[in-house]
C-alpha cells in the first residue's frame, strides 16, 4: 500500500514541483493543499497520512501554527512533519524544532535530498521517548514508583529552563556554567531511566567542550517527546501512606 503524503504549500509552483517528485518515486500517495486551514480538515476528515509536508508560510494557517495545532491535539501529536521554507534564519529553524517536527528542508527543492528525508521519516516507527518502566528504575533506585514520576517532571522542567540558556546564545564564560548544568541533567537523565535524553545531552555537551556552535534540534524534539511520554506519569494520584 502507498505511503500517503499530504503537502500542503501555497506556492502553485513549488506545489507541483513537491508533488511530482514525490510521485517519480513511484511509492507515494499524494494529497495536495493549497493552505493551512484546507490541510487541517483534510487531517482531520481521515484517513491518516503517514507523513505531512508543510510549507511555513501559508494563508489562513501557516505551517507553524497548523504543526502546533496537530502537536496540541492527542489524535495527531505523533504525527510526522516536515516544514519547507525559503528561512534559514536561526529563530526560524529554533521555533520549528521546538514542534518537534520531523525534519525541516530549505528551498530551493533538491529531488534527491527530499525523497532521501522523506523515505527515511516514512520508514521510521513513530518517535517516543526512550524511557525505562518507572517501576524499574524505583527498584533500582530504592524508591516508591510516584517518586520517580516527580523527579523526572522536575528532570523535564530543568531541559527547559537549559534550551532556554541555549536559546539565548551563551558567550565566554556561561559556557562553563552551562556545561557543569548539562553534565548534571545528563547525570539525572542516567539515573531515571531516560536513555535517549541521556545521550543529546551528551552530544551537546561534547560540542559546548569545544566551544562550539551547539545545533539542539535534537534536543527540543527530546523535550517534546519527553512530555508527552511523562503526561500519563503525572496523572497518576499520589499515594497515601
Amino acid at each position: 500500500m502507498p505511503t500517503r503524503i499530504l503537502v500542503a504549500e501555497d506556492d502553485t509552483l513549488s506545489l507541483i514541483l513537491l508533488r511530482s517528485m514525490l510521485l517519480s518515486a513511484g511509492e507515494f500517495d499524494v494529497t495536495t493543499s493549497t493552505n493551512g486551514a484546507e490541510a487541517w480538515k483534510l487531517i482531520e476528515a481521515g484517513p491518516a497520512f503517514d507523513l505531512c509536508i508543510f510549507d511555513v508560510m501559508m494563508p489562513e494557517l501557516d505551517g507553524f501554527e497548523l504543526t502546533k495545532r496537530l502537536r496540541d491535539d492527542t489524535r495527531f501529536h505523533d504525527q510526522k512533519i516536515i516544514l519547507c521554507t525559503v528561512y534559514s534564519e536561526r529563530e526560524k529553524i529554533d521555533q520549528a524544532a521546538a514542534l518537534g517536527i520531523s525534519h525541516y528542508i530549505l528551498k530551493p527543492y533538491a529531488r534527491d535530498h527530499v525523497l532521501k528525508q522523506v523515505r527515511r521519516i516514512c520508514g521510521a516507527p513513530p518517535a517516543v521517548a526512550q524511557l525505562e518502566p518507572a517501576a524499574e528504575v524505583a527498584g533500582r533506585l530504592g524508591v516508591a514508583s510516584q517518586d520517580i514520576a516527580t523527579f523526572r517532571l522536575d528532570m523535564h522542567k530543568q531541559l527547559g529552563a537549559l534550551l532556554d540558556q541555549l536559546r539565548a546564545g551563551p558567550t565566554g564564560p556561561e559556557y562553563v556554567q552551562l556545561n557543569l548544568r548539562i553534565n548534571a541533567l545528563k547525570g539525572a537523565a542516567v539515573n531515571l531511566g531516560a536513555r535517549s535524553l541521556a545521550v543529546q545531552l551528551a552530544a551537546v555537551e561534547a560540542k559546548l567542550n569545544g566551544l562550539a556552535p551547539v545545533a539542539f534540534y535534537s534536543l527540543e524534539t527530546e523535550y517534546n517527546l519527553l512530555r508527552r511520554a511523562l503526561e500519563p506519569e503525572a496523572a497518576q494520584p499520589a499515594k497515601v501512606a
